[in-house]
């Protein structure tokens, strides 16, 4: 898997690191946490709208996960009027 490298010998081009994970928990200030809940219960009500249909909407469904993710680093960030 990944080819030849520049060389064109047979080992990969690119090297696969390691996973580091850290999970970090932090406390929401109360704007925040008002901020987090309404996109939270709005995220959660076009999910059960996406998963409800006849045809799955799997990429909405991520895309409502990042919102929440990115909502944690920066309001700003959802590009939401929530």
């Amino acid at each position: 898997f990944g080819g030849k490298n520049k060389d064109g010998a047979d080992k990969p081009a690119f090297q696969i690191v390691a996973r580091n994970v850290e999970t970090i928990i932090g406390e929401f200030t109360a704007k925040e946490r008002a901020f987090y809940d309404r996109l939270s219960t709005r995220a959660q009500d076009r999910l059960e709208e996406l998963m409800g249909g006849e045809k799955q909407d799997y990429i909405g469904a991520l895309v409502l996960l990042l919102r929440l993710r990115q909502a944690c680093n920066h309001p700003n960030l959802t590009k939401s009027n929530v």
